[in-house]
Order: structure tokens, then C-alpha cells, then sequence
């Protein structure tokens, strides 16, 4: 696909821009694709939540997005929000039950009886893992819609997922007893450590969808697959660049997958399920991807270095633990957190989940 010209247009009263529709503006693939969408001031935007009090919520009705509150597999509720609709970012969400096909079928049917004239989709190719598969299944429904733009994004494994993935903290420091300063950083995974994977920030997937609905309507085929990453480098390498960045020593060590089977919390043997499919070295359809590609198409998808250097890197110093009595005691108290957490999303009362995505 070309890449979109950047000569801005003369700015139309807001009522008359079109309106597009963003699942999961309080997530982080949907609030990447807000923020660069408000900056363009090229389109009017809506938004869902699961929880319109939320402070992230909050602070998207006082940019002026439009929000609603409610389920995706609330089918009425669907079609109120699809109400009106030129372009749709289609985001879903794993609930480990099954409804997320569901999920992807119910937003797709409103677009289409909606009229949406664009449709850009956050999934990825079918590799045998249930978790990514379900979004494939979501694809070929879509392709039986008949959009007249539909543009599918095949995404990658998230940087932020080295840090850290449902309750699990994955990145220990130790410090400086004198100074009390990051004296080293422990990186701990269960991906090969010598095996180049594509990564890439959800932001950055929210602000390949804002370029994709920016775009001129000439340059969006009428069906297109963008597979689409910020880097491909191994765990090893991506340790390396923590090193290089801080000045501080760091180490990397390949977390067993029996961790994860051991652990209470809602989708646990899908990440086990997922990491396997690493380890066999993405059997399957394969899993390339080009980061120049993607940031021809869209120059701000961030590289590693870029990601560390953007807040990555204050996000591995907040979410690492540390060893000690106290940290110790911290981390028991996480535990229970987990614990009850599963139970919770057992019996079906989580709310506003789109943070995770």
C-alpha cells in the first residue's frame, strides 16, 4: 500500500467530519490510535469501555471523544456504537471463555449494516496457538462481509510483554546498597534466548490503524494483509541494548514453561500454548516480518532502542521486583492479588479489560 501523503486538508466544522470508531480506546492498541487521530483533527471519534468511569475513560471525554459503555457481546449494544460509522479500528479481547470470536463476528455484522466504509483489524495468521487463531478465525468472517476497505494488520509478539503478562513480573534488579541505584537487571522469559522474534509496542499497532484510516481513500486496496513489526531481535540482543542504554549490567535466563502451568490466573496454559509454538521456532505459515516495511508505511513504529529510550525502559524500572524481606513480603501480597484475581475473572465479573490489549 502507498504510503499516505502527509499535505494536510483545510479543516471541516467537526460535524461534518467523518466519524470513526475505535474499540478499546482505553487499551493501548486503541489509546495509540486516538492520540494520533486527535492530533490529526481529521475525524470525529468514538470509543468503547467496559467501564466509562475509568480514569482513562475519563480523560478521553475530555478530549472529546465520544464514549459507550458496554460488552461486545452485547449485540444491540454494538449496533448503537456502530450508529453513524465511516471507520472502524476492530480491536478484540481474550476473555479465556470463547467469546472472542464472538466477539469479532458482532462487530463486524454492525459495521456492515452500519455502512462502515473502512475497516482496519488487529489480528494475525493462523500458527496453531488458540489464542492467536481465534483472531484468524475473526479474519475469514470478515472476509465473507464483503467490506469495501478492510486492511488486516499481522501484529507481533508485544516488547511489553518481556516486562511483564497478567499479573507475572518478569525483570528483577538488584541495587547499590550504598547508593541505592539499579545496580543489575535479571530479564526472565520463557522465549529462546538466542532466537530473533518480530516485537512490537501495541501503541504502535493503534498508530499503524491511524495512518491506515488517514489515508487517502485511492491508496486502501480493497483488501489487504500488513504484517507488521518494529523489530526483530532475540532476547539476548534486546538485554544487550538494556546494557548498552543504562550503563548497567544485565542477564538473561529462559523461564521454564512449568511456571506458567503452575500459576492461578485465567489463561495460563494459552501462554504456555503460545511460548511452545516460539520454541518450536513459529512452525505454520511463519512469522516475517519487514519493521522498514511498517515504518514506510508509518515512521513513527518504534524500534527497540526507540521503545527503551520512550518509556520502556521507566516501565521495566517500575514493574521490576526485587529480592529482600520486604520485597518478599511485597511479592506474597502480589500473589494473593493473583490469586483472587483468577477466581474473579473465573466467575465472569472483570471489568474494563481493554488495558491489557
Amino acid at each position: 500500500m502507498p504510503k499516505p501523503t502527509t499535505q494536510d486538508k483545510a479543516l471541516e466544522p467537526e460535524s461534518r467530519l467523518p466519524l470513526a470508531l475505535i474499540i478499546g480506546g482505553t487499551g493501548l492498541q486503541g489509546s495509540g490510535c486516538i492520540q494520533d487521530l486527535i492530533v490529526s483533527n481529521r475525524l470525529r471519534l468514538r470509543t468503547t469501555s467496559r467501564n466509562a468511569r475509568s480514569k482513562a475513560a475519563l480523560a478521553l471525554t475530555a478530549h472529546g471523544v465520544e464514549l459507550y459503555e458496554g460488552s461486545l457481546l452485547d449485540r444491540p449494544f454494538v449496533g448503537r456504537a456502530m450508529a453513524g460509522v465511516h471507520s472502524l479500528f476492530l480491536v478484540t479481547f481474550s476473555d479465556h471463555d470463547g467469546s472472542e470470536v464472538q466477539q469479532g463476528k458482532n462487530l463486524g455484522d454492525a459495521a456492515i449494516a452500519a455502512g462502515v466504509k473502512r475497516v482496519v483489524f488487529s489480528g494475525g495468521e493462523r500458527i496453531g496457538v488458540y489464542a492467536m487463531d481465534n483472531k484468524f478465525q475473526i479474519e475469514e468472517y470478515l472476509r465473507t462481509l464483503n467490506f469495501s476497505h478492510i486492511v488486516y494488520l499481522h501484529t507481533a509478539f508485544f516488547y511489553e510483554n518481556i516486562v511483564t503478562k497478567r499479573g507475572t513480573k518478569r525483570v528483577r534488579i538488584e541495587r547499590n546498597p550504598s547508593s541505592g541505584r539499579i545496580s543489575r537487571y535479571f530479564f526472565s522469559i520463557p522465549l529462546l534466548e538466542d532466537m530473533a522474534i518480530p516485537f512490537i509496542s501495541p501503541k504502535d499497532i493503534g498508530r499503524v490503524a491511524a495512518t491506515v484510516l488517514l489515508a487517502p481513500h485511492s491508496d486502501i486496496p480493497s483488501e489487504i494483509v500488513l504484517p507488521i513489526a518494529g523489530d526483530v531481535l532475540s532476547p539476548k540482543q534486546f538485554v544487550e541494548k538494556v546494557a548498552n542504554l543504562t550503563g548497567v549490567e544485565s542477564s538473561y535466563t529462559q523461564l521454564p514453561l512449568d511456571f506458567f502451568q503452575r500459576l492461578p490466573i485465567p489463561g495460563s496454559e494459552l501462554i504456555v500454548e503460545m511460548y511452545k509454538w516460539y520454541h518450536a521456532r513459529c512452525p505454520g505459515e511463519g512469522h516475517s516480518r519487514d519493521p522498514e516495511s511498517t515504518r514506510s508505511l508509518c515512521p513513527s513504529v518504534r524500534n527497540a532502542d526507540e521503545w527503551l529510550q520512550s518509556g520502556g525502559l521507566r516501565l521495566i524500572n517500575d514493574m521490576a521486583f526485587e529480592d529482600g524481606v520486604i520485597n518478599q513480603i511485597k511479592d506474597a501480597l502480589m500473589g494473593t492479588i493473583i490469586r483472587v484475581y483468577g477466581v474473579y475473572s473465573r466467575i465472569g465479573s472483570g471489568r474494563d479489560h481493554e488495558g491489557k490489549q
